[in-house]
């Protein structure tokens, strides 16, 4: 009988704790956190939402050989959905994924297929449909000279470009001239 009561009780001790309590203790699970914004727009962009309408931009019609070209680019989302930025799109995640960027490309007049970059320029914060952003971008002129069209176009990192989907990208002529004999 003593064998079955201390069983009994050494079931019950850890069971009265199970109930709800007012207060918290130290052993209970945390609780989840709220679902965020973030959680709902971290996945690809579907065709609708890569609609994109491009400002007027100043930019040179000349520039140095390997030289760098400093523009400031303003564009609207036309599509119907937000368009994350870096520290909305993967949260955690350092690869940048979901993210929608700015880059360009530069075709030669002699090539078929443009040459994109590797440079990106984040957005400032997320962008939502009828929203427009203005950004900054270093564009990194080509080595060679020669007449090119640049390119600059929006992304989403890790998936796809916008202008792959039919989307426009805001083109310019640039006639690139050789660096001068003093550059070294």
């Amino acid at each position: 009988m003593r064998i079955v009561l201390a069983g009994l009780l050494a079931l019950s001790i850890p069971l009265a704790g199970c109930g709800r309590r007012a207060e918290r203790s130290f052993f209970d699970a945390k609780p989840l956190p709220a679902p965020s914004a973030a959680t709902d727009i971290a996945k690809p962009l579907g065709k609708t939402a890569l609609h994109v309408e491009w400002a007027a931009t100043a930019a040179p019609r000349e520039a140095v050989a390997g030289g760098t070209i400093p523009l400031v680019v303003t564009f609207t989302n036309r599509g119907d959905a937000v368009w994350p930025d870096d520290g909305t799109a993967s949260p955690g995640r350092p690869d940048g994924r979901y993210a929608v960027r700015l880059s360009y490309s530069w075709r030669a007049a002699s090539e078929t297929e443009a040459r994109r970059s590797a440079d990106r320029a984040d957005l400032k914060g997320p962008v939502a449909p009828g929203g427009s952003a203005t950004l900054p971008i270093a564009v990194r002129v080509p080595e060679t000279p020669g007449a090119y069209e640049l390119k600059i176009e929006l992304l989403q990192e890790l998936y796809f470009w916008f202008a792959d989907y039919g989307e426009p990208t805001l083109t310019l002529p640039v006639e690139v001239r050789p660096a001068s004999a003093t550059r070294q």
